[in-house]
């Protein structure tokens, strides 16, 4: 009778068992295999042709031909080649797991099958320039079409979130600061403020009222209908498009601002669409702002931003705790069981931010509770 041996381990009985052996090794090499694999990006969709004025003039060579979705710039960083106005303009696909099933991932790379992509002669740093037509992403496709700018009636001003408080120290609800880098008052009931939410582009809208003017900032209070989550959320400035006759993006609102930020410990900013490749930012803790650097500068970057004090904080001593128990010089027993009690005070920040840390020192030992 044959043996065989397999990792030091007999093995008699023939073809029956060598066969049986090779099964069982598969069946717990195979998933680690299946695990370690990854599908290759698809390849972006190629859109090629002529881009022109609102006079119908080839825009001039240098004018960017970029691809937004959600205001998500993901192009190849295009613009007009020559003087005919020629251009061509890549965007990038999202990984899939299959020809139409997005890949689980934390972070979106790209357009979904069908997905809208909105067409724009501007990266929305500086100016808000978007062409009137837009069309729908598919992988390994090349399609010739003009481009034409949108009227300037359906054009945003390029207005910026300029910073993000979502745990004010004294409580209350969280707001935002917007700006106005123009030479121009905005109407700010043009706008309104978007989250997204796993899964969907429209996780909750807050409208806008009023007017900001030139080189002027805006306090707007987060109200319920806006739940941006504090440990991680990706806050869109939208611009109400009114449509009309040659309306840019073909008449849909359009993403003039958007930040991405998540908490370094515990962040919840891993999930679609929220989490993109422009990448995020830290989250402003209690009493925090995150803000721009500079005041209303945009490079679409998460460096734009850094972490800073919440405006308009008081400088305030530091919190107090005083030991209630036990009491001092009061004597202890032994082996008992006793419990220690403080009170914690503080004249900036409310009691939900404020934490304690105890040790406990006996005898040269300290022992953290």
């Amino acid at each position: 009778m044959a043996s065989v041996r397999s990792s030091g381990l007999p093995l008699t009985g023939g073809t029956g068992r060598v066969l049986l052996l090779f099964l069982v090794l598969s069946l717990l090499v195979t998933p680690a295999l299946v695990f370690l694999a990854r599908a290759p990006p698809p390849i972006p969709m190629t859109t090629q042709g002529t881009a022109l004025d609102r006079a119908g003039s080839p825009l001039p060579q240098g004018t960017p031909v970029r691809t937004f979705i959600d205001g998500v710039d993901y192009s190849n960083g295009s613009s007009v080649s020559d003087a005919l106005g020629d251009y061509a303009v890549a965007t990038a696909g999202n990984l899939v797991v299959n020809a139409t099933t997005p890949e689980p991932a934390p972070v979106k790379e790209g357009a979904n099958l069908g997905e809208t992509v909105v067409y724009a002669a501007s990266d929305f740093t500086a100016s808000a320039e978007v062409y009137q037509e837009t069309l729908p992403w598919y992988p390994d496709r090349t399609v010739t079409q003009t481009l034409h700018l949108g009227s300037a009636a359906s054009t945003p001003q390029p207005l910026k979130i300029q910073g993000v408080v979502t745990q004010p120290a004294a409580g209350g609800p969280g707001y935002v600061l917007l700006c106005n880098p123009t030479a121009n008052a905005a109407s700010l009931s043009d706008y309104y403020l978007q989250v997204d939410a796993p899964g969907t582009y429209y996780g909750g809208n807050q409208t806008l009222t009023g007017s900001l003017a030139a080189g002027a900032q805006a306090l707007e209070n987060l109200t319920p209908a806006l739940p941006v989550v504090p440990t991680g959320d990706a806050l869109k400035l939208v611009y109400r498009n009114p449509g009309g006759a040659s309306a840019s993006a073909g008449g849909l609102d359009i993403v003039v601002d958007r930040v991405e930020f998540n908490a370094t410990a515990g962040g919840t900013l891993y999930w679609q669409p929220g989490a993109t490749v422009m990448g995020s930012a830290p989250a402003p803790g209690p009493g925090e702002i995150l803000e721009r650097s500079s005041s209303c500068a945009d490079t679409n970057s998460p460096s734009d931003f850094h972490l800073a004090s919440e405006p308009g904080l008081p400088a305030g001593a530091p919190p107090v705790v005083t030991i209630t128990a036990p009491g001092v010089g009061q004597s202890l027993t032994g082996g008992q069981t006793f419990t220690f009690r403080w009170n914690l005070t503080d004249n900036v920040f409310e009691g939900a931010y404020l934490r304690v840390w105890v040790n406990v020192t006996y005898q040269g030992t300290t022992t953290p509770l």
